[in-house]
């Protein structure tokens, strides 16, 4: 390697995992909550970065997205959405339920931003909360909580709701 140019290796960044992730996102779309797919046992064995692109395929068609859909995707999962360890999964998953105001899920909604104080997994649902028009519920979740945020992210989550 010391002659100048690209590397003898071509580093590839594909995986198999990425299409069959957002293919498994697509048929919940489908199907429309009335079954689970063929293939929806997968989700289980992928690695949590492919399992965040499912919900982030999601996330990017919420405009597809259903109650039905997530009852599906909670009762086939619940174990996995349950977790409050799991941020990166839980917290794309609980976007999901903000704008599609799943009712039932906002009890794990508040669980779950009162065990996890950090701005990158609690910002973004305060902010969903503000942007679906539920700024109500957001106070309701921030005051349970306010006195376990840092300050510099209790402040950042006011600013927010404020906004």
């Amino acid at each position: 390697l010391k002659i100048p140019g690209a590397p003898p290796v071509e580093i590839q960044f594909e995986s198999p995992f990425i299409d069959d992730a957002k293919q498994l996102a697509q048929d919940y779309i489908k199907l429309a909550g009335k079954e689970s797919p063929e293939n929806y046992e997968s989700f289980r064995q992928y690695y949590a970065r492919a399992q965040v692109i499912v919900l982030d395929e999601l996330v990017a068609n919420s405009g597809s997205i259903t109650i039905d859909i997530l009852k599906k995707i909670s009762g086939d999962f619940s174990d996995i959405f349950s977790n409050l360890r799991q941020c990166e999964i839980l917290t794309r998953f609980l976007r999901l339920c903000i704008i599609t105001k799943f009712e039932e899920k906002y009890e794990l909604l508040d669980q779950y931003m009162g065990s996890i104080g950090r701005q990158l997994y609690v910002g973004p649902l305060y902010y969903e909360l503000k942007r679906q028009g539920m700024t109500e519920l957001g106070w309701k979740i921030f005051n349970n909580h306010k006195d376990f945020y840092h300050p510099i992210a209790r402040r950042a989550f006011m600013k927010i709701l404020s906004s």
